[in-house]
């Protein structure tokens, strides 16, 4: 039974996802307005898929800050001549 309402909520997720899709593509082209994520019009079902689009864009500001510093501490040991 569980089995089955996971079926469904797939076929539904795939369903939503596709109108989202197109509607998103519509409103593109005769507009400039916002388009809304879909998980803000469905967050129950679609909740894990926004974690893991917040995850996805955290990740590359974490590595880019220590990307930076990591040049910093270079640049400033070749200034003082350390290097």
């Amino acid at each position: 039974m569980q089995s089955a309402r996971r079926v469904r909520e797939v076929e539904l997720k795939e369903k939503l996802s596709m109108l989202y899709l197109l509607g998103a593509n519509i409103r593109e082209r005769f507009s400039d307005g916002k388009i809304t994520p879909l998980w803000e019009l469905f967050p129950d079902l679609f909740a894990e898929e926004k974690e893991a689009y917040e995850q996805s864009q955290t990740v590359p500001v974490k590595e880019m800050v220590e990307s930076r510093k990591r040049y910093a501490e270079i640049w400033n040991k070749r200034r003082r001549g350390e290097l």
